[in-house]
């Protein structure tokens, strides 16, 4: 990677980051574009070539990650999305390790915690209520679950983010009062 195309990465980082200070309710589709280019920016800069839109591997991945975008849920099992895909569980796990490095419960749970932060740091609804939206059979679950991949309860995380935005907006204010 050379010197600007690092540079050029950084700086999408920084936007990103920046983004992430200031949440908006649409802040998920931006960091979400961001990304995006971040990771054609380093695919171009290493020298790698994309994997061909025709391959059929490739198309039943990119279905799969744009069903689970639609709608997943911790309920959602792998096999419903595999005969809704007119697949096998096996096949689409071998294509979702060559495409993502990952298995398709692995893509759904990376999914349902975006989906968990996102409604716990953009709403006011009770974790139980996030639980139930996200197909958790309880939210002792859902609690267990989050706090496993994040190392802190929904609570605690919500309480994190919360101090952190208005240790944000004092320091932005006492920079705009100077």
């Amino acid at each position: 990677m050379t010197r600007r195309h690092f540079d050029a990465c950084v700086d999408v980082v920084g936007t990103m980051a920046g983004e992430i200070a200031a949440l908006r309710a649409d802040s998920a589709h931006l960091l979400r574009a961001d990304i995006y280019r971040l990771l054609v920016m380093m695919q171009r800069s290493s020298g790698a070539t994309p994997a061909r839109e025709t391959d059929a591997s490739a198309q039943l991945a990119a279905r799969f990650a744009r069903l689970v975008a639609a709608e997943a849920g911790m309920g959602d099992r792998v096999a419903s999305y595999a005969e809704r895909l007119q697949t096998t569980s096996r096949t689409l796990n071998r294509c979702l390790r060559s495409a993502y490095g990952r298995s398709a419960g692995e893509l759904i749970q990376q999914h349902v915690l975006l989906a968990s932060r996102r409604l716990l740091l953009q709403t006011d609804l009770p974790a139980s209520v996030i639980a139930e939206r996200l197909d958790f059979s309880d939210p002792s679950y859902f609690s267990r679950f989050f706090q496993r991949h994040m190392g802190m309860t929904p609570g605690a995380f919500r309480r994190r983010h919360e101090s952190a935005s208005a240790d944000a907006d004092v320091h932005c204010e006492g920079a705009r009062d100077h």
